[in-house]
């Protein structure tokens, strides 16, 4: 008994190697949101508005201030929060300030993953903020 348990953990463990796998998404470069971006005069705001119409579908779920929204319906508030509260910072600036706690009660904003793993939004939005520039960098090269 104790070797097929062993047996299965050590299955799922090469399966599953990276939770990131596990919540694999279309990557950001072959995104609509990319393609918009690309069309669109560049900046700091501009990939910030990018970040937002990625994860405009996403499967996923944000927990804000212990309540749990569904990307599309939080999409037009954050949008709003985005267009009335940004002011020249870096992208990465702005999401450090404005993606980790609610405004409101001070609580961390999660994301959960469909398999009930929690993350918090910042360092998902961080981490996609690299690929996005990581992104930029290379149609730059071109």
């Amino acid at each position: 008994m104790v070797l097929r348990i062993k047996t299965l953990l050590v299955v799922f463990c090469l399966l599953f190697p990276a939770s990131g796998w596990v919540h694999a998404r279309l990557p950001i470069r072959e995104s609509e949101a990319f393609q918009q971006y690309l069309k669109k005069p560049r900046g700091e705001f501009a990939k910030l508005v990018c970040l937002l119409n990625y994860y405009r579908d996403g499967d996923f779920i944000i927990r804000f201030d212990g309540f749990d929204y569904v990307p599309s319906f939080a999409f037009p508030h954050a949008k709003a929060w985005l267009f009335t509260h940004y002011n020249k910072d870096t992208a990465s600036q702005w999401i450090r300030k404005n993606c980790y706690v609610s405004p409101f009660e001070r609580k961390v904003i999660y994301v959960k993953f469909p398999d009930g793993e929690l993350e918090p939004a910042r360092d998902m939005i961080l981490r996609d903020l690299a690929e996005l520039e990581r992104a930029i960098a290379e149609v730059h090269a071109v």
